[in-house]
């Protein structure tokens, strides 16, 4: 079941990723009608809900700061008893949360409000322990010239 909500949260997460600038440049959103693209963003989620064989999906645009548009779609568990609810179905984002944290933290740094070389519990209100052994692939390790393939030139 995991994998099926997963498989359809993510499918919505990339397609919607461009859709706001779309909206905001549409006839309909420029008049302050919003019931075109809500209508849209509805059946898009229902028939990719179908096609991908989704048992449930909740889709948020955010626009402003501030959600535009938010609605659950189909059921939260699968006997379909618990309808998903926007504010409190919990969906698992698996790996694809280390994308948005990472873009989240290269957006801080380039803004200048986060420095990537300083300890990261300066910016926590928890502490994270420091790994046991260092990491090879830490910030301060470095690939050394002649660990490169042959093939490669570096001149």
């Amino acid at each position: 079941m995991n994998r099926v909500l997963l498989v359809g949260l993510l499918n919505m997460v990339l397609f919607l990723s461009g859709l706001p600038p779309a909206i905001a440049q549409s006839q309909h959103a420029r008049n302050q009608d919003d019931s075109e693209p809500r209508n849209f963003l509805d059946k898009l989620a229902t028939d990719q809900m179908t096609a991908d064989h989704v048992l449930g999906v909740s889709v948020v645009v955010v626009k402003d700061g501030h959600p535009w548009y938010e609605r659950g779609f189909g059921f939260a568990d699968e006997q379909k008893t618990r309808p998903v609810d926007p504010q409190t179905t919990e969906f698992f984002a698996a790996s694809v949360s280390k994308l948005f944290v990472g873009t989240a933290v290269m957006q801080l740094a380039e803004q200048g409000r986060l420095d990537l070389h300083r300890d990261i519990n300066h910016y926590l209100d928890f502490r994270l322990e420091a790994l046991t052994k260092p990491s090879p692939y830490s910030p301060q390790s470095s690939v050394p010239a002649h660990s490169l393939p042959a093939s490669l030139d570096v001149s």
